[in-house]
């Protein structure tokens, strides 16, 4: 019983440490494709 908490704790944090990953990338390509505009438009 014990070792299924530990793997499920183990799991969401998992899960949780991915949300935020894919929520960060998806945030920093968006601020990414914002200047590359910038600079193509002051090019």
């Amino acid at each position: 019983m014990h070792d299924s908490f530990l793997s499920e704790l183990r799991n969401k944090k998992l899960s949780v440490y991915f949300v935020s990953e894919s929520f960060r990338i998806q945030k920093s390509s968006e601020i990414w494709s914002l200047l590359i505009k910038r600079s193509s438009s002051l090019l």
